[in-house]
């Protein structure tokens, strides 16, 4: 009988034979118990000789060695709809700037971990960029900073242009004093405009931040925990729409959501996905609350994020 050595260094070369396999062939070709065979991939896996893919058919898995991330294209079949546009999208641009996406696309891209990277542009570090996974990271940042670089020669081009012109006006100042005079007379009286302008916003937007609560934040709460949700905080509220993060006991264990509710009957798909996108980034569940039903574009969308995503109308 084979040892466990033995068992693993077959699973080994069949992987590097055929790319990434699932556990149910490996027991198959090795002629292992399906639960043996997972629990050698399993210690491989923790060993670190195997990998594991984000991507699942049917449920389950892919393990593949280093080197062969390329070959997981061969699945993109089992991504859903969204999933493969994204990963149709990062393929073709090779690296794309996550803030000139549409809220659906962004989501997608966290999705699909094993063709998508995450990108940090060194010099704007609070930035999300994302790299197709077989271009190397140096080529993805010349990619980034390549435009910049071009950008600063223009700047300069442009600055040089700006030198000359000033140096041609010096010549016609003695003949326009009065004209310059009264320019730098009626700058510090713009610039006191401008602030007024610009107070009323700053005051609103300090009364919206002190806001608490609202009758609708309210009724939501209520609803909520109707459901069985407990609510553990509120996170913002106006007249028009709540966040709000509860938690449900499942079976396994308290599961915390995201609760997005909006005061209107229809819910489009982008407000679905902007919420989503926004709980991917806490690493929550989340759920959408509207007082009316979903069209059908919005029902597609909910459905190819199940697992993530929950519609509740508001009773």
């Amino acid at each position: 009988m084979p040892t466990a050595a033995e068992q693993k260094e077959r699973i080994l070369y069949l992987i590097r034979s055929n790319g990434p396999t699932l556990p149910v062939r490996v027991a198959s070709e090795t002629k292992i118990e399906p639960l043996f065979a997972s629990a050698f991939l399993s210690e491989l896996y923790g060993e670190r000789l195997v990998r594991i893919s984000n991507l699942r058919v049917g449920g389950s898995p892919l393990y593949y060695l280093e080197g062969q991330e390329s070959q997981l294209e061969n699945f993109t079949q089992h991504l859903n709809q969204r999933e493969k546009e994204a990963f149709l999208r990062i393929k073709e641009k090779r690296v794309l700037d996550d803030e000139k996406e549409s809220p659906v696309m962004r989501v997608a891209l966290r999705a699909i971990k094993d063709f998508a990277i995450p990108l940090k542009d060194p010099s704007q570090p609070q930035k999300i960029m994302w790299r197709y996974h077989q271009v190397p990271e140096h080529e993805a940042l010349q990619i980034i900073t390549q435009p910049r670089i071009e950008k600063k020669e223009e700047k300069h081009v442009e600055k040089e242009a700006v030198k000359t012109e000033k140096t041609e006006q010096q010549f016609s100042q003695n003949t326009q004093p009065e004209t310059l005079n009264e320019q730098k007379k009626d700058k510090p009286k713009r610039e006191r405009i401008q602030k007024k302008q610009a107070a009323p916003q700053e005051f609103s937007l300090s009364i919206h931040q002190a806001q608490q609560t609202t009758p609708f934040a309210d009724e939501v709460k209520a609803f909520i925990e109707r459901e069985g949700y407990g609510i553990q905080s509120l996170v913002s509220a106006d007249k028009k729409e709540c966040v709000i993060k509860a938690s449900l006991q499942g079976p396994h264990g308290i599961q915390t959501y995201l609760v997005v509710s909006k005061d209107k009957k229809k819910i489009k798909q982008e407000e679905l996905a902007e919420s989503l996108e926004e709980a991917h980034k806490q690493r929550l569940l989340c759920i959408v609350i509207s007082r009316g039903e979903l069209d059908k574009k919005s029902e597609a969308f909910v459905s190819s994020w199940k697992n993530f995503l929950v519609h509740k109308t508001l009773k």
